[in-house]
This record gives C-alpha cells, structure tokens and sequence, in this order.
C-alpha cells in the first residue's frame, strides 16, 4: 500500500517533473496524480478535478500533494482540500518529487517529511 501524491501546479509543470522522474527512475508509470492550473482557469472545477485525483490516489494512507508556489493560485485549490488525510507541501522540485516516489510507501506524516527534506537538501550552492 503507498501514500497518494498529488501534484497541482501551474500549467505544463506537473507532467513535464513526472516525465522527468519516470526517466530518472527507469519506470513507465509512476503512482502520481496530477492537476494542472493555468492562470485563467475555473478554480473550482479544479478543486473538483483534484478532489476526483485525490479519491483515485488514496489507498487509505491519506495524499500527499506536492505544488508550485505558495500562494498562487494551485496552492490555493490545494488549500480547499486541507484535511487530515491530506499534506501539502509548496515550493516543489525535481528532488522533492525523487523523494517523494522514493519513499511513497511510508506513512504520509513520514513521507511528507522526507519529502520536505529531500527539496531543501537538494537546493545548494555548487562548489
């Protein structure tokens, strides 16, 4: 059984950081929902399109859904989802998305921490 993940982002974002992932891993099919939020778009038939990926995506260990940029609009749609079954974590990027897949079996407190650990550990300065 796996931790659901949902991403909700701007628009081209969430498929464009699945593709990549599914190169990197070396799977064609990885077990991530995606919402994909232009700037003009209906926001409440978004949170009715990712209330539909939420329901697909839990097996009973809640959602974890990863998202752009806090704030804007897909953060926004992801908020009307906020319950205790479901964490949300802003700011996403490729390593963040990595760790997530990576560790999809732990519990969803655990993987939402990982999953936090593993964007902040992979933004460094090259040296």
């Amino acid at each position: 059984m796996h931790t659901g993940i949902v991403l909700i982002t701007h628009d081209k974002i969430a498929p464009a950081m699945i593709d990549t992932a599914k190169m990197i891993l070396q799977q064609h099919e990885l077990n991530v929902g995606l919402v994909e939020a232009p700037a003009d778009c209906d926001t409440q038939a978004k949170v009715q399109e990712a209330l539909l990926q939420l329901k697909q995506y839990d097996q009973g260990q809640g959602v974890l859904i990863l998202n752009d940029i806090i704030g804007a609009t897909p953060f926004n749609i992801a908020k009307q989802l906020d319950n205790s079954a479901v964490h949300i974590i802003s700011g996403l990027n490729l390593n963040m998305l990595l760790r997530a897949l990576t560790y999809q079996s732990l519990p969803l407190q655990e993987l939402a921490e990982k999953t936090r650990e593993g964007g902040i550990n992979g933004v460094r300065y090259a040296e």
